[in-house]
């Protein structure tokens, strides 16, 4: 009988086309499209952004080093941030506000902790400012990044005072209103963290604030800030006037996570707790001024 003719194998077959085709010839490469070669501008681009990049770095070194001396600005308590664990540092607000700059830059370079400050949500409502924001690592404030950052074990930044407490007339200088501000209480209750009181209230010695019905309307309306305000020699820049941080012990909060336990008796009698640390620092920053 006739033996059936052995089954062919397209995929074996291929591969022995593929092993006995001879290489491409070289008129053939060079037929093939060759990338174009980069254009000046990517060039400089390259070159710039990196290099933009770092001085913007090296720019806000100098600034901050610059700003310090100017201050004569010191830290007092720096000790007394904890070395791990969540952390809810609480500061004033002057008008200036970079005091808190000059104040997060310390924690960073002497004790390793990097802060998150959380900030008005204006600030990542406008165009070109919410980028800057992010780049400096700031944080929109709000309940849910607040609780996450907490549980996850960082140091979180906060002023309760806010814009309004910024735009307080120099004739309540030093003055924290802080009656109503008690969520930072309940987050810290909340997550059990330990809370750090910051003052450094000659900050409100860089501009003299006065206070007017302007400023208060455009507050009132459009939670904007509008300030009439005059510094060194009635111009925008501040005063220099000497700037201290002092950083109260830390106060450790127990952990209430179920809403039952956070009554408002509870809340008011913690936040009376901490506003008077945060007297005692005003009252010590106070006496380190000359």
């Amino acid at each position: 009988s006739t033996k059936p003719a052995p089954l062919s194998n397209p995929h074996g077959q291929d591969k022995m086309d593929a092993a006995t085709k001879p290489p491409p010839s070289s008129s053939s490469l060079q037929s093939l499209p060759t990338p174009p070669p980069p254009s000046a501008y990517s060039k400089y681009m390259d070159w710039v952004l990196p290099t933009a990049k770092q001085g913007a770095t090296l720019a806000s070194k100098a600034a901050l080093y610059g700003t310090k001396w100017y201050h004569n600005y010191k830290v007092k308590g720096l000790e007394n941030i904890p070395k791990t664990g969540p952390v809810l540092l609480v500061l004033t607000h002057s008008l200036a506000t970079y005091d808190v700059v000059l104040l997060l830059d310390e924690i960073a370079e002497k004790t390793g902790r990097t802060p998150k400050p959380l900030v008005d949500r204006l600030f990542f409502k406008i165009p070109g400012i919410s980028e800057l924001a992010h780049h400096a690592g700031m944080i929109e404030g709000n309940r849910d990044n607040a609780r996450e950052l907490l549980n996850a074990g960082e140091l979180v930044v906060v002023l309760p005072g806010g814009m309004k407490e910024a735009l307080k007339p120099s004739s309540e200088k030093y003055d924290i209103k802080w009656d109503t501000r008690k969520g930072f209480v309940k987050m810290a209750l909340e997550t059990g963290a330990q809370v750090v009181m910051g003052a450094c209230p000659a900050a409100d010695d860089l501009y003299t604030v006065y206070g007017n019905p302007l400023t208060r309307t455009v507050y009132d309306t459009l939670k904007a800030p509008l300030p009439i305000f005059a510094g060194r020699y009635y111009t925008a820049m501040p005063m220099a006037s000497e700037l201290t941080h002092v950083l109260s012990k830390p106060v450790q909060m127990p952990q209430l996570p179920n809403s039952k336990h956070l009554t408002q008796q509870f809340v008011d009698g913690k936040h009376r707790q901490l506003i008077k640390v945060m007297d005692s620092a005003i009252t010590q920053a106070l006496s380190e001024k000359k």
